[in-house]
């Protein structure tokens, strides 16, 4: 399990819940799922998941304040950031493949010299 720290770091660097906006949208009743789908495809958006109710929809917008770094990515105001962005942690939105829960399924050791595999539980 990844401390609060660890999970932090790796959030610092991956960047993936910035790089495009997610919304829950109530599933329009009667729309054919294909002639959304078209619609959102034409506007560079599409549907990444499905619930009975909502339909999760990936629109290509990163935050304005996210920046390229060295080591990643970086939030030009992590201090002050919203309170959406203090709260997030991946849970909700499981498909954006954040770099911690990553880490947490499958990590690399480093032994001495050699990458060792392990999955999360062995």
């Amino acid at each position: 399990m990844l401390s609060e720290l660890e999970k932090s770091e790796l959030c610092k660097k991956c960047g993936k819940c910035c790089q495009c906006l997610v919304l829950p949208v109530t599933r329009p009743d009667g729309m054919n799922k294909s002639v959304m789908e078209d619609w959102l495809d034409a506007r560079g958006c599409e549907v990444i998941r499905e619930t009975k109710d909502n339909l999760f929809i990936k629109l290509p917008y990163p935050c304005p304040e996210l920046q390229k770094s060295d080591s990643g990515y970086r939030c030009g105001m992590y201090h002050n950031r919203p309170q959406g962005c203090r709260i997030f942690d991946g849970s909700t939105y499981d498909f954006l493949d954040c770099a911690w829960k990553k880490a947490e399924t499958k990590y690399i050791i480093n032994l001495r010299g050699k990458n060792v595999s392990k999955s999360k539980g062995t």
